[in-house]
């Protein structure tokens, strides 16, 4: 029987978004499918039940996280995948996953990146469970031409496993670790205006960088040079709009270039990346700001007003780059004035 909003006793990821809970094979595939796509769901032996459950949390508009479980040992076949990206942690057991032709082993410690046209089939085993992250193909093609700056000739195909072992899939595997747990926490960091679009930009960003596909060599390869006047504007538009947000494809407009050449310039010309200045350039105006502060002002005000949605990390971030906590500068300015 189909069950739908209850609470799971085990802690299990996104409990404040239960789609269903099921024992039969028919319920759970067509409750899968709806949120994924159209797909076959077969038992692996006459004798098995079943004991599925999803937790489905819509994220933006293109993506969703969930959390996927059967209880049984299962085929499950959507056959081409949809116009979507799932790229499916391994949180406990072992599936077989095909996707074209790739086939491997995922185990805990690894992810499959299923890409939207190849022909997916996978055999999970009993205490298999998974955190799934779907976006669509739209977004994640629309960042990459952006990238390369051109048309994509051929849809994208990453290669299907993800590891710890490497320190760019350790890296993503972080992030979507520390995307679950927000969602889990009410309020979180993403609640913040263009929070969660700007997070949801770094997991495919770094997913398109870090996880090999067909374009990987021409988007790692030598971008053209971008000469010091088109980095000075980008540095300029960064110092007077940094209270802002600001994406990628923002930045590549001013500079008039591609975001790939951006990149290069700022390597070449400054050692570092847009991203990475306009952290550099909210944080010492947070320091000014702390250090200039009236009395009434907290240190997350001034946290929140320059663009940074965790507190901790920019915390953290202040301190590395001067030396002393946020509260420290605060204290100080406040001694100074009396206060």
């Amino acid at each position: 029987m189909l069950i739908t909003q209850d609470r799971y006793a085990v802690s299990v990821p996104l409990q404040d978004h239960v789609l269903f809970t099921s024992t039969a094979f028919d319920e759970a595939q067509d409750a899968v499918g709806r949120v994924f796509c159209p797909h076959k769901l077969r038992p692996n032996s006459r004798t098995q039940t079943l004991n599925a459950r999803m937790h489905h949390a819509k994220v933006t508009q293109r993506s969703s996280l969930n959390y996927l479980h059967y209880g049984s040992e299962v085929t499950v076949e959507p056959g081409p995948l949809g116009d979507f990206f799932n790229i499916q942690v391994q949180m406990a057991g072992r599936v077989e996953t095909q996707c074209g032709k790739q086939v491997r082993s995922i185990a805990p410690g690894q992810a499959a990146v299923l890409s939207p046209g190849e022909f997916v089939s996978m055999q999970w085993m009993a205490d298999s469970a998974m955190l799934i992250y779907c976006i669509e193909r739209e977004f994640v093609e629309h960042k990459l031409r952006t990238l390369l700056e051109t048309d994509l000739r051929q849809p994208i195909v990453f290669d299907i496993l993800m590891s710890s072992d490497s320190a760019a899939g350790a890296g993503w595997l972080r992030a979507i670790s520390l995307f679950q747990q927000e969602l889990d926490i009410i309020p979180g960091f993403l609640n913040y205006p263009h929070a969660i679009d700007s997070f949801e930009e770094c997991l495919v960003l770094s997913l398109l960088y870090g996880q090999r596909h067909n374009y990987s060599e021409l988007l790692l390869g030598q971008a053209k040079s971008v000469a010091p006047g088109h980095v000075k504007r980008v540095e300029d538009f960064i110092r007077a709009h940094a209270a802002n947000h600001i994406s990628i494809e923002d930045l590549a407009s001013i500079a008039n270039t591609s975001a790939r050449s951006m990149f290069s310039g700022f390597k070449r010309f400054r050692g570092t990346t847009p991203m990475k200045f306009l952290r550099d350039v909210r944080l010492t105006n947070a320091r000014l700001d702390l250090q200039q502060a009236l009395p009434g002002t907290t240190v997350t005000d001034v946290c929140g007003r320059w663009g940074f949605c965790q507190f901790g990390r920019f915390a953290a971030a202040y301190k590395a780059k001067f030396g002393e906590l946020p509260s420290i500068t605060l204290r100080a300015a406040m001694f100074r004035k009396g206060h």
